[in-house]
């Protein structure tokens, strides 16, 4: 916002001829009005951000949430599948002639009770190492 010196220099560079009097009520009005003008910007802006906030709020707590809920889906998967190398070990113990698809299938078949830890022999065998 312009301060009332420069609107005062504005003016008197526009109306050199007008009377002093005049001058003053141009003054006073172009300052009223740039006064509420900003008044009213900053009100609409106000009005404008302030319904946006709850859902700035809430699609932060949802990024939060997805990215822990994200890595600790990760650590249990990664126990699923270290859970599944250690079967496929003692397998392998037992048949180490038994290829990799042979010993997912028998996995697969051990696991077939547990809701949490079974899966697909192709899911399996992706995911199992042999140790040569």
């Amino acid at each position: 916002m312009r301060k009332k010196e420069e609107i005062k220099k504005i003016v008197n560079n526009i109306f050199p001829d007008e009377p002093g009097r005049e001058k003053k009520k141009i003054i006073d009005h172009i300052f009223r009005n740039e006064t509420r003008l900003e008044w009213w910007n900053r009100r609409v802006a106000k009005k404008a951000i302030e319904p946006l906030i709850p859902d700035v709020v809430r699609g932060v707590k949802i990024l939060t949430s997805a990215s822990e809920g994200g890595k600790t889906r990760m650590i249990v998967i990664a126990q699923k599948h270290a859970y599944w190398q250690d079967m496929a070990d003692q397998i392998w113990e037992k048949h180490p002639t038994w290829a990799k698809w042979r010993v997912s299938q028998e996995i697969e078949n051990r696991l077939s009770d547990d809701n949490e830890l079974r899966a697909k022999a192709d899911t399996i065998s992706r995911k199992i190492k042999k140790n040569s």
